[in-house]
């Protein structure tokens, strides 16, 4: 046979199946499913349109990367068939040579592929063109951009997986192993190119070792390309992701070259997947000698057959033993589990890590990493339902692929036994693979230093809640093997439920009754515990247990024995398989799924009011259509709020009552007012204390509309009442709200307690859902430049705050305020708190089993009053109660100092349970979740202190979001996020030092936890969490270096001077460019401008470096230097503008360098010009490295050139 027909028979007989067909429209639909969750929904926010470049290659990445999953068998088929098959003995002796077969295959298998690929773009074209998309949200067709990601982007993935597909299959002989190069290229784009960016901090390293594009293609695209870009630019093979692709050509090549070397035209009999590495290995006919030579005689022993109950537990029993043991030895399942073990000790230290800063390995965070929902498929142990479904496969097509079922068919084992034999391997298996987890979380909690284990809690979430759920996938598994009884189609199959447990939302499917094996998720804290999610995932998973059941008689029915084929025969000896043990199973499993699917949809349904996405969605939209007239209407404003507070933590029952003090601060009489009550509680009679009638048929939409008798005139106040019950009532779809635990009460007034007036976090943000509804058009917040030119904007935000707070006998309540009265009566503790100066209408209560630090801060003469710090605390986290408070005084030190005193004599910072780390600033208040203690910032290599900053950040929001008075609008979060960090890393160089502020500003720079996203407006009007979080910041930090801290500071000061809050017009962010303007010398004003008002930015690199020594202790640096600058509009439409500014230059010796500590030898300001051009600079001491702009204090994207290596 020729080369050409070998690719011509291996082509035309993977055509001619009609389940290579399947994979292309699996593929399909699975883009098309990317397409609308991932884009369309963003699309118009984002101001790129869904079929714009950007996304076609995003979409082609990870398309590629689901037929990588899936699709393996194609390659693997193409070698591993002949061995399945028993043909290779007479192929191996025909005249043909390893060239021609190897190439004849692999082409054909490479074919293939790309004819299956070619379902991504018609995937994508379906999604954009399919019924369903606001026309607005589509571009112009550009063919070039669906060619470019193909030729780009699919092809050389089609290349590289199935060159190392093939290879896998062609060495080991089975077409399964094509499976496990699958799974390699999956983990070197999903797991080790996302671990060297964001634990190695080596993103350089990750756009080389990412073999499909997740990196180099994904990544770039998102966080660099402007909008005008995502829409117009074409994908280019140029810079790393050029170099990425020649490195992965070159690794498939030489894996195919090394295939050729090793592959034999043979029939060896190889030990295990990976015998075909060994260089050792026997051929048969040597093993066969072998056997021959150490042949015994065989006694054969007289056997009682007996074939009743007990024969079938022992066949069970047998079964399971021996299946196991092949998962074990023949198919890698000792490899898998020791895999798990050694790549958890290598990357989990590496892992536990949160924002560059270790963390104390505690149980419950080593476990956070070590499990994951089975709906969730962002995750690394996405490996454990995909092999899942490969050793389901293995074990039911055993006997069929050794060519013995005919025999073991005919046995008197029944199906029972085959199937729970089978069915128990796995879960054994699966078992195992619980335990190496559970060895390998002990072991890295050894490796770093931590010995308080906690084995009962690893058994409870490893064994008792992770290994059940992917039980009930492998039965799920199991009953489309065997249904399907094509073991590649049914692990398409599988594929494409997994993916649709995972991704059912864009379908309109939400609730989990009808998401097989999904529920509620459970969470473990410290504080609480488990607290009550337990009881709604384990009602869900009873429900599903039930149907597994049900499942496994389905197995049972249809399990295939001897050469029964058609639907009609199986369905034949389905029916006589139907007996009574069966039939009482079925009817148990029935019985028992009604009852808690009953149960279940009684409580998601009936006490709980079930609303789909659309339903909400359109609740919504009538809100506002009902009352979005009376925003523009004149209110009363709140001024005072008294709560009564009885908690009954153990009962999870809160009681709250409340009285509002409502003014009319107005000039005109007001006859209605709005009260919203909110879904997360109980609201009774709301009332007041003047004649009023309550118009009926709001109540449906969370509205009280109250109609006075007699108008409430301008300076008049009235009283509301109302009383909000908080209780247990069963469980909703999403689980029960834990705000009230047993350990561990946090009840946020925005969540639970009545708005005053119209609430417009109501409305629908989405523009193609705005149009859908009805709604017209508005912008996500008020133009800046609009509302700031208006001069009828007041501050009525503050109010006066006491609370009376009752909780059980061995907990303390924390409320705003000081505390002015703690008293018990009845078995219960009662505090009562009240502050002394107006506060914001944001607050929360707590209570729990706290233990307390305090400590009082003492201000300079002159800077305000002395204030009580307290901590409350979980007792069990102590770590970094000092660094916390010294935080804290710091930053009123800090602030006082430079922006005014702080005006109540308390401030609390309190625990609160939580499986995540974040923290929330109210006036006197800073909350935490409980994972922030966590945090080990004393062994931290880098030496930052960044609970300091953090604490100090949230401090600062007591002056920037609790005393600037402001409105919500474009650029708000300048005002409150950006200066609050410019604050905390003020507080930083006066506490620590300028070595210490650079590095917080190196890890702010990190891409992680806030990505950088290229801004498209100027930073006035932005509003996304990098231009708060980091672009603000460095702005202002700039801004002081070129002008002088002092000056920022004082117009800071003058801001909340002339915007205290409560009282006359707020503040916005061009309030603070004015104060900024007034302060700046006319030297700089352009640089105030560029930062602030233009969307500016800087290209700046330092193309070469070289030194002469003049004399013993001199040396002569020059540098030569490329400059530009451009700005770009709210497209991202660029353009070039003339500079000739003052940058820094910096010289460093070997020891440091840039952001990282040290001193420079050399640090001057010069005058840049557009263009190239040399300076040349003399320095006391041997340079190492030169950079322009070393501190980043100028927006410039590329910032990998600023700096380079001095040449002699």
């Amino acid at each position: 046979m020729t080369f050409r027909e070998i690719f011509r028979f291996e082509f035309r007989y993977q055509v001619a199946r009609w389940h290579t067909w399947l994979y292309p429209l699996v593929i399909s639909f699975l883009v098309f499913l990317l397409t609308r969750e991932n884009f369309l929904a963003d699309a118009l926010y984002d101001d790129f349109y869904v079929n714009a470049p950007f996304v076609i290659s995003f979409v082609s990445v990870f398309g590629t990367l689901v037929w990588i999953l899936a699709a393996g068998v194609v390659a693997g088929e193409a070698t591993g068939r002949d061995i399945q098959s028993g043909i290779h003995p007479l192929l191996f002796t025909t005249p043909i040579s390893k060239q021609q077969y190897l190439g004849g295959r692999f082409l054909a298998a490479l074919c293939i592929n790309l004819i299956i690929l070619l379902a991504v773009p018609a995937g994508i074209l379906i999604a954009v063109y399919a019924p369903g998309v606001d026309p607005v949200a589509i571009g112009p067709f550009r063919p070039g951009a669906y060619l470019r990601a193909f030729a780009f982007i699919t092809m050389p993935n089609a290349f590289v997986a199935t060159a190392i597909q093939f290879s896998f299959s062609a060495l080991s002989r089975k077409t399964i192993t094509a499976y496990l190069g699958s799974f390699l290229l999956f983990f070197m784009a999903y797991v080790v190119s996302l671990a060297l960016i964001f634990f190695l901090r080596r993103p350089d390293w990750a756009k080389l070792t990412d073999p499909v594009g997740v990196i180099t293609v994904v990544s770039e695209s998102t966080t660099s390309w402007t909008p005008y870009q995502k829409n117009t630019r074409m994908l280019r093979l140029e810079g790393p992701f050029l170099w990425n692709r020649v490195l992965w050509m070159a690794i498939a090549i030489l894996v195919l070259l090394f295939t050729f070397l090793r592959f034999r035209l043979t029939h060896p009999v190889v030990r295990g997947w990976f015998g075909w590495l060994n260089p050792f290995r026997k051929t048969k006919p040597e093993m066969i000698q072998d056997a021959i030579a150490h042949r015994a005689t065989l006694n054969v022993p007289q056997v009682r057959r007996n074939f009743g109950f007990p024969a079938w537990i022992t066949q069970t029993l047998h079964i399971a033993g021996n299946s196991l043991w092949l998962l074990l030895r023949r198919r890698g399942g000792v490899f898998v589990l020791g895999a798990t073990v050694v790549l958890l000790l290598i990357g989990m230290p590496e892992n536990m890590i949160n924002m560059t800063v270790p963390l104390l390995p505690r149980t419950v965070q080593v476990l956070t990493f070590l499990t994951a929902p089975l709906g969730e498929p962002f995750t690394q142990w996405i490996f454990i339902p995909l092999v899942t479904v490969i050793y389901a496969g293995e074990l039911i097509w055993r006997e069929r692929e050794a060519g013995v079922n005919e025999m073991t068919d005919t046995s008197s084992v029944p199906e029972w036994s085959l199937f729970l034999g089978k069915f128990t391997a796995l879960a054994f298996f699966l078992a195992m693979w619980m335990g190496a987890l559970l060895l390998a979380g002990v072991l890295v909690q050894l490796r770093m230093g931590y010995d308080q284990f906690e084995p009962t809690l690893y058994c409870k979430v490893l064994f008792g809640l992770q290994l059940p759920e992917y039980l009930l996938f492998a039965t799920l598994v199991f009953v489309i093997q065997v249904l399907v009884n094509q073991k590649y189609i049914a692990h398409l199959v599988c594929f494409l439920v997994y993916a649709l447990i995972c991704f059912a939302s864009p379908l309109g499917i939400h609730h989990h009754l009808l998401l097989y094996g999904t529920g509620p998720q459970w969470s473990y804290t410290d504080m609480r515990g488990f607290g009550n999610t337990i009881t709604p995932w384990a009602w869900f998973k009873l429900y599903w247990a039930a149907w597994a059941v049900l499942l496994a008689v389905v197995v049972r029915l249809f399990w295939v024995r001897g050469a029964t084929g058609s639907l009609r025969e199986r369905m034949a000896m389905a029916r006589g398989r139907l007996t009574r043990a069966t039939k009482t199973v079925a009817v148990t499993g029935s019985v028992v799924m009604l009852t808690a699917g009953g149960f279940v949809f009684y409580n998601t349904n009936i006490l709980h009011d079930y609303h789909g996405a659309q339903a909400g969605l359109r609740r919504n939209a009538d809100y506002e259509k009902a009352y979005k007239r009376f925003e523009e209407m004149q209110q009363v404003s709140l001024a005072r709020v008294s709560i009564t507070a009885d908690l009954y933590p153990k009962k999870g029952v809160a009681d709250i009552h409340g009285r509002y003090q409502l003014i009319n601060r107005t000039a005109v009489s007001i006859d209605t007012i709005l009260v919203t009550t909110l879904p997360g509680g109980e609201t009774g009679p709301i009332s007041l204390d003047r004649q009023a009638q309550l118009i009926p048929g709001a109540e449906d939409l969370g509205q009280r509309v109250f109609h006075l008798q007699q108008a409430l005139q301008p300076g008049e106040s009235v009283q509301l009442e109302f009383l909000v019950k908080l209780h247990r009532n069963g469980f909703s779809n999403s689980g029960i709200d834990e705000a009230i635990a047993e350990n561990g009460t946090h009840l946020k007034n925005v969540d639970y307690l009545p708005v005053v007036g119209y609430d417009a976090h109501r409305e629908i943000i989405n523009a193609s859902e705005r149009r859908t509804h009805g709604l017209p058009q508005h912008p996500l917040l008020p133009p800046v430049y609009a509302l700031d030119a208006r001069n009828d904007s007041v501050d009525d935000g503050v109010i006066s705050f006491e609370a009376t707070v009752s909780t059980d006998a061995d907990q303390i309540a924390v409320a705003p305020g000081a505390l002015q009265k703690r008293w018990s009566a009845n078995g219960r503790n009662y505090f009562h708190y009240a502050t002394n100066a107006p506060m914001r209408n944001e607050y929360a209560i707590s209570s729990a089993r706290y233990a307390l630090k305090e400590t009082v801060w003492k201000p300079a003469p002159g800077f305000g009053q002395a204030v009580t710090i307290q901590l409350y605390y979980h007792p069990g986290h102590a770590v970094n109660l000092d660094r916390i408070i010294h935080s804290v005084e710091a930053s009123m030190d800090f602030n006082s100092r430079h922006y005014g005193p702080y005006p109540h004599n308390t401030i609390r910072i309190v625990e609160r349970p939580g499986t995540g780390m974040s923290l929330h600033a109210e006036l006197t208040t800073i909350d935490y979740q409980e994972n922030f203690s966590l945090f080990h910032p004393s062994d931290d290599p880098e030496e930052l202190d960044l609970v300091f900053a953090i604490v100090a950040h949230e401090a600062g929001h007591q002056w920037w979001g609790g005393q600037l008075s402001m409105v919500l609008a474009e650029g708000s979060g300048i005002l409150t996020e950006s200066l609050a960090w410019y604050a905390s890393m003020g507080a930083v160089e006066a506490t620590y030092g300028d070595a210490h502020l650079k590095r917080l500003m190196k890890f702010m720079r990190q891409p992680y936890p806030v990505i950088p996203v290229r801004p498209s407006v100027p930073l006035l009007q932005g509003f996304d969490p990098y231009t708060m979080y980091r672009r603000g910041p460095f702005a202002l930090h700039a801004l002081g270096e070129y002008i002088g801290r002092p000056r920022v500071d004082s117009a800071l000061k003058h801001l909340i001077k002339e915007h205290p809050s409560g009282y006359g017009r707020p503040a916005t962010s061009l309030s603070l460019y004015r104060e900024l303007e007034k302060v700046t010398p006319d030297s700089t004003q352009y640089l105030l401008r560029d930062l602030f008002k233009t969307n500016t930015f800087w290209d700046l690199s330092l193309k070469q470096v070289s030194v002469k020594q003049v004399d013993s202790s001199l040396w002569q640096v020059t540098l030569r230097i490329n400059a530009g600058k451009q700005e770009e509009d709210s497209t991202g439409r660029g353009k070039e503008i003339p500079m000739q500014e003052w940058i820094e230059l910096g010289i460093f010796p070997v020891t440091a360098f840039g952001d990282g500590p040290g001193t420079p030898i050399y640090l001057k300001q010069h005058l840049i010009r557009t263009g190239e051009q040399e300076i040349t600079v003399t320095v006391p001491i041997r340079p190492a490295r030169a950079a322009i702009d070393p501190y980043h204090l100028l927006f410039d994207w590329n910032r990998e050139d600023n700096y380079r290596k001095v040449k002699e």
